[in-house]
């Protein structure tokens, strides 16, 4: 089932500040293994919640169960597996959907949601376009060239923040790097706060280690 490339509208509204509000953005897989950060497992029960629900619906498409390989013992076989496509998509898709559901859960949903790759499988199951077993189906197909295009459209349609699930490049000024459960919750306050008066828009980056 394709997903049109789109900005979704989020479920939930988010804390009013002026504008159209923050914004989540879902980026690709690029190519490098996803270390996932075991301590939201561990220490958010809406994250494991819905990491598992992920996980059991890529257990159906996947010749591994994909928390087998995820919590595989570092350097071991099957986590060599994460830097695979097949492997890396997915465990990047059950991160995104994990992510957002604890932001969501604390009152970040965002006003709008658009991704890239597999990003953009994420944000159309959390805005309740896409079903979840669609999107595991799309996870482990081979990902298409399209470049990303999902920031720019969250950008220009005037979103004051951007909350970003996934791996990335470097980081860019007045971003925050979420890589444990204290800087998540940081990340949570700074995503309320009023926009900058001038300058470009935040981006609060959640990375996957």
């Amino acid at each position: 089932m394709p997903v049109s490339r789109t900005t979704h509208q989020a479920p939930r509204r988010p804390v009013p500040h002026g504008g159209p509000g923050p914004a989540v953005l879902f980026p690709d897989w690029r190519g490098r293994p996803l270390t996932l950060c075991r301590a939201l497992y561990g220490t958010f029960p809406v994250f494991r919640a819905a990491f598992d629900t992920v996980c059991r619906a890529l257990d159906d498409v996947l010749p591994l169960p994909l928390a087998v390989v995820v919590f595989a013992p570092q350097d071991g076989v099957d986590t060599r597996l994460l830097a695979t496509p097949q492997y890396g998509r997915s465990a990047l898709l059950a991160y995104q959907v994990a992510l957002y559901r604890l932001w969501q859960d604390r009152g970040a949903a965002g006003a709008a949601v658009a991704g890239d790759g597999v990003g953009e499988l994420a944000a159309g199951h959390v805005s309740g376009t896409l079903a979840l077993r669609a999107a595991a189906r799309g996870s482990v197909r081979p990902p298409g060239t399209a470049g990303p295009r999902a920031e720019h459209r969250l950008r220009s349609a005037g979103h004051t923040h951007l909350l970003e699930c996934g791996p990335h490049g470097p980081a860019e000024d007045l971003s925050v790097t979420v890589g444990d459960t204290r800087a998540v919750l940081t990340a949570l306050a700074r995503l309320h706060r009023p926009p900058p008066a001038t300058g470009r828009p935040p981006t609060i980056r959640c990375p996957d280690h």
